[in-house]
């Protein structure tokens, strides 16, 4: 065994025993410091008075159908009890990184490369929605779901045989699922087509790959249909065309500012990001690139990062360019934007100082990505323990007792939308403490 190869074990165990403790501390300090954010108490109340056809509800433009049917089935299991959900999270997060390894190991056939990728992605600045936040669990489900699509097709592409009927049929759903899950997923089979439903043969073009036509024709009529006319949407392709610029810097800023800027260096300094981009833009440009091969995998990789940026920009570029900034846009992205990364240095020649200088840049995402969750984390427990403690309050009230029906407090709503009562079926109590013969 060369030098090279034990550097490898070695550092792959490095990674997997801190990705063991960075896993172990979201759920420690997720249980003592967080509770259900403003948003998981709505869509809860939700599932609760209006199952089942809260599923087919728009959500602004987010269609919700598969989060809606997890967190009904989740409330039924858990109640109101945080860490069952909190364990959901950790396992759809877990199973993210498994497939991202799985993607990576196959298309270079190094699980050291699947290692060190997951290990990048172990914990970032902007992770904090994904994990504590229970509607997290639709944007995380939607990458889970688009993951598993690209790596059925991998698997079916490596049988070397005809897909059969129901293998088709079962890859075409694939598709479809990550756009009823979340927003981000929906742009899903329509990059698929882009890259993968078509081939060139000489001078002419041939379509391949119908279902992948037949799901994303599929996708947009379910969406078209549930969406309709929900608030933040804008199907016409006439507001697109009349606001390029706004919608290129959209996309420029969360690609370089969110998605890469708070990755490389979660602070809040962006002259210091942007200092540190430039600064690894020439390196790459001067060295990195010579060792890199942009295949149609990692094209296509990057441009799941880049038209999912492109997704969110159009319903919200009228926002302004803050919104780019949404923590939650950046996850899908550099996932994908990793998974390239990774697939694009395959071939590099590996020396033991590389395998070490790989793995020094890794753990030195791992801390930084810790660091800033942290940091950024401690600022959102606020309005979490509010919450809990509330509901504690709420859930004491026993029958025969009265209780004042105002709106839900700021900390949850902060206009006066919903009156307390709207809450209440998630507490499962029989009775109802705003009744007038009780409160007279």
């Amino acid at each position: 065994m060369d030098g090279a190869v034990r550097a490898k074990i070695a550092s792959q165990r490095i990674v997997l025993a801190s990705l063991i403790i960075i896993f172990v501390g979201l759920w420690i300090f997720g249980v003592r410091n967080f509770y259900f954010h403003q948003d998981d108490v709505i869509s809860l109340a939700m599932v609760a008075r209006e199952w089942p056809s809260v599923m087919w509800r728009a959500n602004a433009e987010h269609v919700n159908v598969i989060f809606f049917a997890l967190l009904y089935l989740e409330w039924r299991v858990f109640g109101l009890n945080y860490p069952g959900y909190l364990a959901v999270s950790l396992c759809i997060w877990a199973m993210i990184l498994w497939l991202v390894y799985r993607i990576v190991k196959g298309e270079t056939k190094s699980s050291w490369y699947g290692v060190m990728a997951i290990g990048v992605l172990a914990i970032n600045r902007n992770w904090g929605e994904m994990v504590w936040w229970v509607t997290g669990q639709a944007m995380m489900g939607a990458t889970l779901l688009a993951l598993f699509s690209w790596y059925y097709k991998l698997y079916l592409d490596k049988q070397r045989r005809v897909w059969t009927l129901w293998q088709r049929v079962l890859w075409g759903i694939s598709l479809i699922l990550p756009g009823l899950s979340w927003g981000g997923g929906l742009i899903w089979p329509f990059v698929v087509l882009i890259f993968w439903g078509w081939e060139r043969r000489g001078e002419r073009y041939r379509i391949i790959l119908p279902e992948a036509w037949l799901a994303t024709g599929l996708m947009w009529g379910i969406y078209r249909l549930i969406a309709k006319e929900s608030v933040g949407l804008h199907f016409s392709p006439s507001s697109w065309l009349e606001s390029p610029i706004q919608i290129i810097l959209f996309v420029g800023v969360g690609i370089v500012e969110n998605v890469l800027g708070r990755w490389v260096l979660p602070i809040q300094n962006l002259w210091v990001e942007n200092i540190a981009l430039i600064l690894i833009g020439w390196w790459w440009v001067g060295w990195g690139r010579k060792s890199f091969e942009m295949s149609r995998k990692t094209k296509f990789a990057w441009g799941v990062a880049i038209l999912s940026m492109v997704a969110y920009a159009i319903p919200r570029w009228q926002f302004g360019l803050g919104q780019a900034m949404a923590e939650r846009y950046a996850f899908q992205p550099l996932i994908f934007l990793v998974i390239g990364i990774a697939i694009g240095y395959k071939k590099w020649k590996i020396s033991r100082l590389r395998v070490w200088g790989v793995s020094l840049v890794v753990i030195y995402f791992m801390i930084v990505g810790s660091w800033g969750f942290g940091k950024k984390a401690r600022t959102w427990r606020e309005r979490p323990l509010q919450v809990k403690a509330w509901f504690g309050e709420l859930g004491q009230i026993q029958r025969g007792k009265c209780y004042p029906n105002e709106y839900l407090p700021d900390f949850l709503v902060e206009a006066d939308k919903f009156r307390i009562d709207y809450i209440w079926p998630i507490f499962k109590k029989n009775f109802n403490p705003w009744d007038n013969s009780i409160c007279q």
